[in-house]
């Protein structure tokens, strides 16, 4: 009689543990469900960044390139005023 009662607890104390476990298992799940979503979020607005940053560093080149534009230009009409006045 002593081994079933002991054999009863145990098998208490198992479905008790059981019990604990699927929480724990639903909490855990609930909580990568979460992180999957902020995880594709962080994506996105990475994504985003990265484009802005593209189209940045394009507007660069752009204003870098009609700077020297510029200045190619400066410098041939002071050697042409410096022609002129030899």
């Amino acid at each position: 009689m002593e081994l079933l009662e002991q054999l009863d607890s145990q098998i208490t104390s198992l479905l008790s543990l059981l019990a604990q476990l699927k929480d724990e298992n639903a909490s855990l799940r609930n909580e990568v469900m979460q992180l999957k979503d902020e995880i594709l979020a962080l994506e996105d607005q990475n994504r985003k960044l990265q484009d802005t940053l593209n189209d940045e560093t394009e507007i660069r080149k752009q204003a870098l390139f009609q700077v020297d534009r510029l200045i190619s230009r400066i410098q041939k009409l002071q050697c042409s005023k410096v022609s002129a006045n030899e």
